[in-house]
């Protein structure tokens, strides 16, 4: 009888073991088909994704540069313009001013100079090719005065800008003990005005207005020689400089702001060599263009 009992509850208990054993490898099945249908779906969510923020806007942006009218040879020579610009006139500040430690009125000439120079070199190196704005202020202009279409003026100052950036970045890799007492070249507000930022917006603003007068003469009326652009350009910086470099540093020039202010992370009135520069610029073009420029009569 006990055997019985005892054999009917083992074949009772493999029953159920069986049957067990059959659940528990379809619950496992049916687990694995889930988590590969989950799989998938995550998948294709990620490839959605991919596409959706990365592929199709970098597609997107190589059409749009293939689009552009003035091609990749002006876009590079604006970024090499302008990392030359600010890479020069900030380093100067700290060779100069820092590390030859001469007179006062020595080191300033050599800072204002130096811009000037190097603008001046510009001019007859990409000229041709970009028309070597190398300044937002300028390219803004130039859209706003219909000289450019927005789309090539857009990028001429995501050139300039990245340029600067790395301009100022280069100047911290490579003089950061002598350059960090001076913020490796950030503009600052000078004593002579108060540090007023409303009064740095007008000096910046009328430095900017002179030097895009020289610009709009040599890109836009044909009537200043070519061997004369340069020499116009990079000199009327260097007179910005030598005025108002004790007032504000002598900007005339957003890109010029911020490839320092980046560099430093010093970013106190980064706005007035953003809002007087252009508004400078535009001053200058429209005066050149609306009241100086002959036009013909209906």
């Amino acid at each position: 009888m006990s055997y019985s009992v005892t054999q009917s509850t083992s074949i009772e208990s493999g029953n159920k073991s069986s049957s067990f054993s059959h659940l528990g490898s379809r619950s496992l099945q049916h687990r694995n088909d889930t988590r590969g249908r989950l799989d998938s779906d995550v998948n294709t969510g990620l490839r959605e994704k991919l596409n959706c923020f990365i592929l199709i806007p970098i597609a997107n942006a190589a059409n749009w540069v293939l689009t552009m009218k003035m091609g990749r040879e002006a876009y590079t020579a604006e970024f090499i313009g302008t990392f030359a610009l600010v890479f020069f006139g900030s380093v100067s500040l700290t060779v100069f001013g820092v590390i030859l430690g001469g007179a006062p009125s020595s080191s300033f000439l050599a800072i204002a100079f130096v811009p000037g120079i190097i603008l001046m070199a510009m001019v007859y190196a990409i000229g041709n090719i970009s028309g070597c704005h190398i300044n937002p202020a300028i390219t803004i202009t130039a859209v706003a005065l219909r000289k450019m279409d927005w789309d090539d003026g857009a990028a001429y100052i995501v050139a300039q800008i990245v340029a600067a950036t790395l301009a100022g970045w280069a100047h911290k890799l490579i003089l950061q003990g002598p350059g960090e007492p001076i913020d490796y070249g950030t503009l600052g507000l000078g004593q002579a005005i108060g540090q007023s930022p409303v009064v740095g917006v007008v000096v910046e603003l009328i430095i900017t207005f002179f030097l895009m007068f020289a610009v709009y003469a040599v890109l836009y009326t044909g009537k200043v020689p070519a061997g004369a652009s340069g020499v116009l350009i990079g000199m009327t910086l260097t007179a910005d400089i030598l005025i108002a470099g004790p007032l504000t540093g002598g900007a005339a020039n957003p890109a010029r702001a911020i490839g320092p202010a980046v560099a430093s992370g010093v970013y106190q009135n980064l706005w007035v060599y953003l809002v007087g520069p252009i508004i400078g610029a535009l001053l200058a073009g429209f005066v050149y263009e609306y009241l100086l420029t002959a036009r013909q009569k209906k």
